[in-house]
């Protein structure tokens, strides 16, 4: 039993950054969403620099980009996309 936990554990730690980078790729494709939601609305208001910031980062800031992306569109009280939802089927 022991050499099963052992063998249990050690098979999560390999697998733990293949789970982070899905969670992260996931992130990073919803900022891209934010970003093209944002993108889309910016006729109608003036795009700031922390907005233009935020989707340059949407790869390397992913947590600061969403935050400031999601307030801004939250703001111009329009619905956020679906989380998991990517940029491409969006454009669907």
């Amino acid at each position: 039993m022991t050499k099963f936990r052992s063998s249990l554990a050690f098979a999560l730690v390999l697998a733990s950054p293949g789970i982070a980078f899905a969670q992260s790729s996931d992130a990073a494709a919803y900022c891209q969403a934010l970003g093209a939601k944002y993108n889309a609305m910016q006729s109608e208001h003036a795009q700031t620099v922390s907005e233009s910031v935020a989707i340059a980062r949407c790869e390397t800031d992913t947590a600061g980009s969403i935050a400031v992306l999601e307030k801004s569109l939250k703001q111009a009280r329009l619905d956020l996309p679906a989380r998991g939802q990517s940029t491409i089927s969006q454009r669907l």
